[in-house]
């Protein structure tokens, strides 16, 4: 293969990604779509939606410090002293 054909396979290949990448972000960018479709009821509902997952948040995080402030009353208390156990001995048979 010469020199000019292997330069002419790149050109090729250059062009086509180019050419691809284009047609992507054309398709991506989704032109057709018009946008007074998309203040509708998507919208508002999608207001509704977060302004309810702000609010079990602030609910999470409120009961988070609750648990976390009776965990620090709880760790505060002295730890109950070790049991000693004695167990029997291991007695181990063998067999043949």
């Amino acid at each position: 293969m010469t020199d000019a054909g292997k330069l002419t396979r790149l050109y090729v290949f250059a062009v086509s990604l180019l050419v691809f990448l284009v047609t992507w972000a054309v398709v991506a960018a989704r032109p057709w779509v018009t946008t007074a479709h998309s203040t509708g009821a998507g919208v508002a509902a999608l207001a509704a939606r977060e302004q309810r997952i702000q609010v079990q948040s602030l609910v999470l995080r409120q009961l988070q410090r609750a648990q976390r402030s009776q965990r620090r009353l709880a760790s505060a208390a002295p730890a109950p002293a070790p049991r000693i156990v004695t167990l029997p001995p291991l007695t181990i048979t063998r067999t043949s």
